[in-house]
């Protein structure tokens, strides 16, 4: 029969009869890459099958002509073993185009036997009529057109992912993106795992490789019932990379190779079967990396923004929303302050560009004063004041004691079972009334101590008119925080967890396995670094990596991601004695000798005092606000766990891709589990490709003039000095044992996790951050150079170059003979 042909007899000629991916899996097959044997049914079975359907209304299933069955059988029959299982997959024909790609919108099907590849197939054309391919359509403004299907023999796939010849965020950069996963691809197409991310240079190499935390996977075998399903990906293989250097490297050959063929850049989807590469689909990358236009002017908000560079999920901004003030929206996961609000009520002479960056915390020359919207300004001071004013005062001074009362507020919330995850958000982040003491208003506090931002300001004036000799540079030993800090006790525990382990080798060897954890539990139940993880972790379980995330899991609940931290400072060098104290007081000596009279060193170490306050003050609210993020997601974790049980939902994790009321819908029956599956999985995708691209810090408004120098990448300074060192791309805590004394750490953000990183290193670089920000914070207390906001970073350094940091001037050194794109 006509309609029936072996896939690699077509090619790009065939479209209108195979579709667009058909004819590339044929031509590629042609041109000699491994593509698994198949056939594809032409478009024509279709329009015989379904000649007068709708293009928004589903048809009813049509009945199979049995000429076409038999047609079928013996292409199967021919051609492969009666055991074999195969995958029957979509090929529309305006599929896997240029400008539109209908990706994830059509069924595949796996493990489908040879009596039910007449049923797959009629299951493949109605999934024209599917929810997500009808919206698409939609969006995109495209016509029905009629699909051909391919059949193909089931890859046994033990790892797969998806390469492409360029990044499609930035479409001059040439270097070979990889994202690969455990199993079957299609775990990392619906966005159910981060995946492992690598980069290949122009020359093959390649230039770095992010670890995704990969808890679920596809297996590629059919072994009883669970071929084909999900399952869990075991503890020690999440974090193990999926592929080897010489893995990536022939992937993106192939993948480029591919681009020649067709002449564009490609995305194509690969697996390995027993080490063989097998190409299982190219596309045309229809991604630019554009963001969506919006038509309110925003600005990014930074102190969010800097403490990690993914988008909240669904569930978290739409939780956030709720309690949060209206001085902002979120726009793709991220949250963008309402710039012509602040820009009315700022009494600024700036232009837009220069506002912009100031509400982004980056340097500006001193604004002047706008006499004419300062009435405004100062009526609006005084009303925030008379609602918040009693409020400030009680918080600047408030005392370690008082804070740590917040246990007990969580710990209360935590085992009221009638408070559901809303209520508990609200009632901690507000407090029940304003007359309630400080501790209920954790959250407040640490905003109000980012004050010390503008006494900064402040004592940096007072130094330059009364003692313009003091160097400025030492301003960050007369601040610092010390021990007072939870954050630097958090490391020092770290550390002492390091030092256990090291000095009794059955504890070291377990630390150091590839099953950590398994063999940690069979050390003796009274064991000294078993007593001090647990007491550890009733200290800082709480913590963890992108801690605003209410997916995200905490140490307590990913004990592996706090066991790499520790096992990477098992062979650091011990750490001198930190002279923080001395240089504070040789700083404070310093001051008192530029200054020329009693009442100004009054006046300006009381100013320092309070401005030490609040730079620890801030530090370790977020130590306990972070509490009543664990407490809301021990809450959501509970509800997610019924509806599990129900079966209202099917894999963990998924409820964070729904909003709180469509989970409450979902509870009673109103929003039935398909349909909020299918949320999921459109959500999940779109969370991935918002993941993968940087935020804009602004729309609507003029870009700053470009900050590079010839050269070198520049930021902004929080930590001054100079560092020259190997450069370790580092896009989470997890690749700590990567590290080594002296490098210079680049990464995308830091938050609180990263801080047992920091005593080790030359010096710091980070793409989203400000002065204010983590990574500077503990930088000055370690006296660590530390250059924030360098745009671009990640990508333009290449994992294992040796740079040059200038702090002070705010200067990354490239080498010259790295590969930019």
């Amino acid at each position: 029969m006509q309609w029936i042909h072996p896939l690699d007899r077509v090619d790009l000629t065939h479209v209108q009869h195979v579709g667009g991916k058909a004819a590339r899996l044929g031509a590629m097959a042609q041109a000699g890459f491994d593509v698994p044997e198949g056939f594809v049914i032409t478009a024509d079975a279709f329009r015989a099958h379904l000649p007068n359907c709708e293009p928004d209304q589903r048809p009813a299933p049509p009945r199979l002509q049995s000429e076409f069955l038999s047609a079928i059988a013996e292409a199967v029959g021919s051609a492969f073993p009666a055991q074999t299982r195969f995958a029957v997959r979509s090929s529309s024909v305006n599929e896997d185009g240029a400008e539109t790609s209908f990706a994830g919108q059509h069924e595949t099907y796996y493990f489908i036997d040879n009596a039910h590849i007449g049923e797959a197939v009629v299951d493949c054309w109605l999934s024209l009529w599917s929810e997500q391919a009808l919206a698409y359509r939609r969006t995109w403004g495209s016509e029905l057109q009629p699909m051909a299907v391919i059949v193909q023999r089931m890859v046994q796939a033990d790892r797969a992912g998806v390469s492409f010849s360029q990044d499609p965020n930035h479409p001059g950069d040439r270097r070979t993106v990889i994202e690969s996963t455990w199993g079957l691809g299609a775990a990392l197409v619906d966005g159910h795992v981060s995946p492992d991310r690598t980069l290949v240079d122009r020359r093959g190499r390649v230039t770095h490789t992010r670890i995704g935390d990969k808890r679920v996977y596809i297996p590629g075998t059919q072994d009883g019932e669970a071929g084909g399903r999900m399952a869990a990906v075991a503890h020690d293989q999440r974090d193990v990379a999926t592929l080897s250097a010489q893995d990536a490297e022939r992937i993106s050959e192939t993948t480029q190779q591919i681009r020649t063929l067709f002449g564009h850049p490609v995305d194509v989807e690969w697996a390995f079967e027993n080490d063989h590469l097998r190409i299982l689909q190219a596309r045309p990358i229809t991604a630019s990396g554009t963001h969506p236009e919006e038509r309110e002017r925003l600005v990014l908000f930074k102190p969010v923004a800097e403490n990690f560079s993914e988008p909240l999920s669904p569930l978290s901004e739409d939780l956030f929303r709720r309690v949060l003030p209206r001085i902002g929206r979120f726009v793709r996961g991220r949250f963008y302050l309402k710039f012509d609000l602040l820009r009315a009520l700022l009494p600024f002479k700036l232009d837009d560009a220069a506002l912009a960056d100031l509400m982004l915390l980056r340097t500006v020359e001193t604004p002047q004063i706008s006499l004419r919207r300062l009435p405004r300004t100062l009526a609006m001071l005084a009303a925030l004041y008379l609602a918040n004013g009693i409020f400030w005062l009680r918080s600047a001074h408030i005392t370690e004691k008082a804070l740590e009362k917040v246990d007990a507020v969580t710990r209360s919330a935590r085992e009221d079972h009638n408070l559901d995850a809303l209520t508990t958000f609200k009632r901690l982040l507000h407090g029940s009334h304003p007359l309630q003491a400080m501790h209920h208003f954790v959250f407040q506090i640490n905003v109000s101590a980012g004050r010390y931002f503008v006494l900064l300001s402040v004592l940096k004036r007072m130094l330059a008119r009364w003692a313009p000799d003091f160097d400025t540079n030492a301003i960050p030993n007369l601040c610092h925080g010390g021990n007072d800090m939870l954050s630097t006790r958090m490391v020092e525990a770290i550390a002492d967890l390091a030092t256990l382990a090291s000095e009794d080798d059955a504890c070291r060897a377990a630390l150091t396995s590839p099953s950590a954890l398994e063999d940690l539990a069979r050390l003796d139940e009274g064991h000294p670094f078993l007593v001090a993880l647990e007491s550890f972790l009733t200290s800082f379980g709480h913590r963890g990596s992108r801690e605003i995330e209410l997916a995200a899991a905490r140490w307590q609940e990913d004990v592996g991601a706090l066991l790499v931290m520790i096992r990477s400072q098992l062979d650091a060098q011990e750490r001198p004695a930190d002279n923080a104290y001395a240089r504070h007081l040789a700083a404070r000596d310093q001051l008192h000798q530029a200054l020329s009279s009693r009442w100004k060193r009054r006046m300006v170490d009381h100013l320092v005092r309070r401005i030490r306050y609040y730079i620890v003050l801030r530090e370790n609210t977020r130590h306990y606000h972070t509490k009543l993020f664990d407490v809301v997601r021990n809450k959501l974790l509970m509800l997610e766990n019924d509806l599990l049980a129900t079966g209202a939902l099917k894999i963990s994790g998924d409820l964070f891709y729904l909003t709180w009321d469509e989970l409450q819908d979902l509870s009673n029956g109103t929003l039935a589990p398909v349909d909020a599956s299918a949320l999921v999985r459109n959500r999940r995708v779109h969370w991935q490709a918002a993941a993968s691209q940087p935020p804009p810090d602004r729309y609507g408004i003029p870009p700053t003039v470009s900050r590079s120098a010839e050269g070198a990448l520049q930021g902004i300074c929080a930590c001054p000095g100079t560092a020259s060192g190997t450069a370790r791309i580092i896009l989470h805590p997890r690749e700590a044992d990567r590290l080594q004394p002296g490098d210079i750490l680049v990464a995308p953000y830091t938050d609180p996790t990263w801080t047992p990183l920091f005593p080790s290193l030359g010096g710091i670089v980070v793409e989203l951050g400000s002065y204010l920000s983590h990574a500077g914070t503990i930088a000055r207390e370690y006296q660590i150079p530390c250059i924030v906001d360098v745009a671009g970073c990640v990508a333009r350094i290449q994992d294992g170059d040796h740079v040059t940091i200038d702090a002070v001037n705010g200067l990354v050194h490239l080498p010259e003979d790295s590969e930019r794109w």
